[in-house]
């Protein structure tokens, strides 16, 4: 639906090694790790991210932007802005 209007769209493994969060603690116990302990590494992730979309012959490289839901606005928030 989104590729049908012209949208692309990138999912991340923010966390890192496919964590996923089955659980609201989980998820506050993944995001806290990822903040704190590799914002480096998230930073990275985000980044290198925003290289493959750009890289994308569908994809207009001055309308990228990043949406997300608690970590991933978070991510999208603090980082969206670094290259």
């Amino acid at each position: 639906m989104l590729a049908g209007i012209g949208i692309h769209r990138l999912a991340t493994d923010m966390y890192g090694e496919g964590k996923q969060a089955l659980h609201p603690e989980d998820a506050k116990a993944f995001s806290s790790a990822a903040h704190v302990k590799i914002s480096t590494l998230a930073k990275a992730r985000f980044v290198g991210r925003y290289g493959v979309s750009e890289q994308q012959a569908s994809v207009d490289p001055t309308r990228i932007a990043a949406i997300g839901y608690l970590y991933g606005r978070r991510s999208g928030a603090q980082h969206g802005g670094a290259k």
